[in-house]
């Protein structure tokens, strides 16, 4: 079991769309006390560490990761908490971070950039445009994300998230 807090924040989730009460598990700063944290209240973090460490976030950095399973599909999905003056000021869903279960899996249509076998699976997320490419050859299995368009036809292999300015504004 992983250590984390939680806030219960509206959201609606990228996968079925449906407009939710969410407990997001936030995975950052103190979390040794799995303490409940609301919009605009002060987020624990532990002086004198750094982020990594459980210590605040930087200000030019101000999200934390956050992980979801809703309560209306049962799918997860990842969020991103941001952290303004050492409050919790926003939480939304992170759609370049793909979840973990996988809607749909359609093997060998991309070669692996890493070896370029075809003993692959690209993993497909309902409501993102991000999938998972995930290489089965045995001196390889490489990972890596994979941009798409509507129809899951892949735009961009090994693609890299720009996280500079995720949160435009706050829901507090």
């Amino acid at each position: 079991m992983g250590i984390y807090n939680t806030a219960d924040v509206p959201l609606v989730c990228p996968r079925c769309h449906a407009e939710i009460e969410a407990e997001v598990y936030l995975h950052f700063g103190l979390c040794a006390n799995f303490q409940k944290v609301r919009l605009g209240e002060q987020y624990p973090f532990m002086r004198g560490r750094r982020p990594q460490n459980g210590g605040p976030l930087p200000a030019e950095q101000p999200w934390g990761l956050g992980y979801v399973v809703c309560p209306a599909c049962e799918k997860d999905f990842h969020c991103l908490a941001e952290i303004r003056d050492e409050k919790l000021t926003a939480v939304v869903p992170d759609l370049e971070n793909p979840p973990f279960m996988a809607d749909r899996e359609l093997p060998g249509v991309i070669d692996c950039p890493g070896c370029g076998s075809h003993k692959t699976r690209f993993q497909i997320f309902d409501g993102y445009h991000v999938g998972r490419l995930l290489c089965d050859e045995s001196a390889c299995h490489h990972i890596c994300l994979v941009r798409h368009n509507d129809a899951g036809l892949p735009l961009e292999v090994d693609y890299h998230p720009q996280r500079v300015g995720i949160i435009a504004s706050t829901n507090t």
